[in-house]
């Protein structure tokens, strides 16, 4: 099987993992919310793989659906991962959450120039409609 047949198989499957991970969150949630380790557990769990293994950093360009995202933290820490342009903000702050890097409940994702804050109103939007295809650079505001 060619790496673009392995792309799309992936590609067709992950509509299939949101809608399970949608069932279950609607399921769960209530539980999930009162404890904040078990929701960050569960967040991990929904988000789709990475598409990391499907080409070179070089190839993550319009062609190949594929948008990396780098998330720089108060702190000076810094994660990259690469995301599919359909994905929405949502799975975004999902992985911001699974990661453990951030002590803070309130935040938004904002990119630097031009400024854009990718708060709750953005949630649905894909990263390609967000304008984070094929590459983006988010830093964590923590809001008070």
């Amino acid at each position: 099987m060619s790496s673009k047949e392995a792309g799309r198989a992936t590609a067709e499957k992950e509509p299939k993992k949101l809608g399970r991970a949608s069932a279950m969150a609607r399921r769960w949630l209530p539980s999930l919310r009162a404890s904040p380790s078990r929701l960050r557990c569960f967040r991990s769990e929904c988000l789709t793989s990475d598409p990391a293994g499907e080409g070179s950093r070089e190839s993550c360009g319009i062609r190949s659906g594929v948008s990396a995202v780098l998330v720089r933290f108060p702190t000076g820490e810094r994660k990259e991962r690469r995301f599919y342009s359909s994905t929405t903000v949502q799975a975004l702050y999902d992985y911001v959450d699974s990661l453990d890097c951030l002590n803070a409940e309130k935040y938004s994702l904002v990119s630097n120039f031009p400024r854009v804050s990718y708060g709750p109103e953005k949630f649905s939007l894909s990263l390609k409609e967000a304008g984070l295809h094929p590459q983006a650079s988010l830093f964590v505001e923590i809001e008070s």
